[in-house]
């Protein structure tokens, strides 16, 4: 589960050919008996609906007890659109915890 207000995104480097987009999450395993085995999925959708870029961490183990883990991915828009007040464009970002046996999904 993310933990709440676990999700951070900066854009350290933008320009008109590309933006570096971070996310750093928080994933909380609140099962203290059974660990987890999940993978995060973050994508940034445009407006239109189109996936824009998309990054998949590989399985990793959070084992039981566990209070939480970080996890930090890079990933680039290219040629990106940038929101001011006349042309306000909003990308979405959304993040999505898969586990062996449920998925939890994060948008915003």
């Amino acid at each position: 589960m993310f933990a709440q207000w676990g999700t951070f995104v900066t854009t350290p480097k933008i320009n008109d050919h590309e933006a570096s987009v971070h996310v750093s999450s928080t994933i909380v395993n609140q099962d203290s008996k059974r660990a987890a085995v999940i993978s995060i999925q973050t994508r940034i959708i445009a407006p239109t609906g189109e996936v824009v870029a998309r990054s998949e961490t590989p399985n990793r183990i959070d084992r039981a007890g566990r209070v939480s883990v970080d996890v930090e991915r890079d990933l680039t828009v290219r040629n990106p659109r940038r929101w001011d007040l006349a042309h306000p464009y909003m990308y979405q970002l959304v993040t999505t915890v898969r586990e062996t046996a449920r998925t939890r999904t994060l948008s915003g």
